[in-house]
């Protein structure tokens, strides 16, 4: 567990003064463990010396270890976790309702019951406004908007009148982005008119495009440790597969219960959890009609849960843990919900198509099965592929565009330069420190020890 931070860290000694003035504590959440992206903690290095330079301290609240030389605090990753991480912290009786909504979306979630879900969030939302209350900060940076923990930090933050953004891994390899909306479909670049001016006249250069399919196939592994990369007829004959045969890929996200309740975000996404079983099954009658093949790939997270999605030995549906490179390779079209995996599969040139309204989604852009009368019109749809070079020029676009203006870019050469772009944006934020900050943070630690 990563050492809490420590008073002295954030404040400079009386006897040295900083060379700049103190512009204020930077506040962000981390999720990702150093061994599954290390360019994020390489990130998280080089932005507190950006931030330390020009007078703001970043301070880290990590569900995961971090390096000693950061400012961090150990916070649970699961929101059920806070009740027993902390049992005596607040006293729930009386301590404000949770909103019902948020409510039933911890259950959903994590698949409690509502007295888990209510104390958790009762006890989350206290730490949260106590740690913002005693630092203080300048801004607030979340990880990952749909995540409950995010979800509490944010609208902690926003009561305090803080500036936000939603971090999160990028779209591309070795990405971040940092989002003032929120992440998937309803991200700035989707919500902002000037973001939807500039991406609609952008025309990326052939060497980008080039650059760009170079870099989405030179990442083996894609987002998670994966087995060596194959051919795709490697993989066609080891599962007797002919070489003309039709072969569908089927790419699932790691957040079922996103679509929590069948709610809004079912509705902003196009894709509710009852939808999307059903869906399936839909596209499963579809292919074994036909003599097709459905390879199924879940997300990792999403393997040996309640939730995989179930395969009664259908023929040719088989569900797979290869790497996607290997399946892409194999593929004819590819089927996604939310998963960054067709990022990667807008080198291939393939026609694909989405379930869900993804950070792809646009006129145009892949295939909608909400465009569609049905899922059979959808199928056919991407077998036939008539317009999808003008589709894939479409994507090619704004993928370009996502490359060059929205996403950091983390890799080793350019960690750097990311955190100063980083930096210079929150330069435009300053925030006096609390004159009694030492002790403010004492306070808090000695109130949320475990």
């Amino acid at each position: 567990m990563n050492a809490p931070i420590e008073s002295c860290h954030l404040l400079p000694a009386a006897e040295a003064p900083p060379a700049v003035p103190a512009r204020g504590i930077v506040l962000a959440l981390n999720f990702v463990p150093e061994d599954v992206e290390p360019g994020i903690h390489a990130f998280w290095h080089s932005a507190s010396s950006a931030l330390q330079a020009q007078g703001h301290s970043l301070v880290i609240a990590s569900t995961t270890p971090m390096a000693p030389a950061l400012n961090s605090l150990p916070v649970p990753y699961l929101l059920t976790d806070f009740p027993a991480q902390y049992p005596s912290s607040i006293d729930l009786s009386s301590a404000p309702l949770p909103c019902p909504l948020f409510e039933r979306k911890v259950q959903d979630w994590y698949g409690c019951d509502q007295t888990l879900a209510r104390a958790s969030i009762q006890i989350a939302s206290a730490f949260l406004h106590q740690l913002i209350t005693a630092l203080g900060p300048v801004a607030v940076i979340a990880w990952q908007s749909t995540h409950p923990l995010s979800q509490l930090m944010l609208e902690v933050a926003r009561r305090h009148s803080l500036p936000t953004w939603s971090a999160e891994r990028g779209w591309m390899p070795h990405t971040l982005m940092f989002d003032v909306a929120d992440n998937h479909h309803l991200s700035e670049v989707g919500r902002s008119l000037v973001a939807q001016s500039l991406i609609n006249s952008y025309a990326p250069s052939p060497g980008e495009l080039d650059h760009m399919r170079q870099r989405l196939m030179s990442d083996k592994n894609g987002r998670y440790a994966a087995a060596p990369v194959q051919s795709g007829a490697e993989l066609r004959q080891r599962l007797g597969i002919a070489a003309d045969a039709k072969v569908f890929a089927l790419f699932t996200h790691s957040e079922p219960f996103l679509f929590a309740g069948d709610g809004t975000l079912a509705e902003l996404h196009g894709l509710s959890r009852s939808n999307y079983l059903h869906i399936f099954e839909e596209i499963k009658r579809y292919c074994t009609e036909g003599g097709h093949y459905l390879l199924v790939q879940e997300h990792p997270f999403n393997r040996g849960q309640a939730h995989e999605l179930r395969i009664h030995g259908e023929p040719g549906v088989i569900s797979l843990r290869e790497n996607v490179h290997t399946l892409l390779d194999a593929a004819d079209h590819f089927i996604f919900t939310l998963s960054t995996v067709q990022a990667y599969a807008v080198a291939y040139k393939k026609s694909f198509g989405l379930l869900a309204r993804s950070f792809l989604h646009v006129d145009g852009g892949p295939y909608y099965h909400g465009d569609c009368a049905d899922i059979r019109t959808f199928m056919n749809q991407l077998v036939d592929g008539a317009d999808w070079p003008s589709r894939q020029a479409t994507i090619e676009q704004r993928m370009a565009f996502y490359l060059k203006h929205f996403l950091l870019d983390i890799a080793p050469t350019q960690v750097s330069a990311s955190a100063h772009r980083l930096a210079a944006l929150l330069r435009n934020f300053e925030r006096p420190l609390r004159a009694d900050l030492d002790e403010a943070i004492n306070e808090f630690l000695l109130a949320w020890a475990p």
